[in-house]
């Protein structure tokens, strides 16, 4: 199982901007205009999957089925 990383908003678009050099399972809180927002990126293989939760407990889940 690999470990959640918890990124700014930042770091995130890093992430995906560049998904084969940041491989893992990142975390960021962002805003999507109208509500705070769990966003979740599983980019183990390098895909960067992204989801967004309003549920840290959802968030977390589908990051650990990765």
């Amino acid at each position: 199982m690999n470990k959640i990383k918890i990124v700014s908003e930042s770091e995130l678009s890093k992430v995906i901007d560049a998904p084969r050099s940041n491989r893992g399972l990142y975390l960021s809180l962002e805003s999507n205009g109208t509500d705070i927002v769990l966003v979740a990126c599983d980019n183990s293989t390098g895909d960067a999957w992204v989801e967004e939760f309003y549920s840290t407990k959802d968030a977390v889940r589908w990051l650990e089925r990765a």
